[in-house]
């Protein structure tokens, strides 16, 4: 796929699941053992719902294979293992 694509080129990767902000926050949560208490406003510029547009990594061959579901603790742990890595701010 790399060699088919376009040279800087911006792709989507995702499922086509539609999910709200808020249930993904919930999902995380769960996955990460606490309880979750979102509460979203509506800002200007603030997305209700995701569902990336895989149309243009699709005509090169991708196929999503894992549901977010079945994504999430893996990539949570991802996130845990490598916290060291992330930057931190100096007030």
């Amino acid at each position: 796929m790399r060699d088919k694509g376009e040279h800087l080129g911006i792709y989507h990767i995702g499922t086509t699941e539609e999910v709200t902000i808020a249930d993904l926050a919930h999902r995380i949560a769960g996955v990460a053992g606490v309880r979750s208490a979102c509460a979203l406003g509506g800002a200007p510029g603030q997305h209700a719902a995701r569902c990336p547009d895989i149309s243009k990594l699709s005509a090169l061959g991708y196929r999503p294979r894992v549901p977010l579901d079945e994504g999430l603790p893996p990539t949570l742990q991802w996130y845990w293992d490598h916290e060291a890595m992330a930057p931190t701010t100096t007030q």
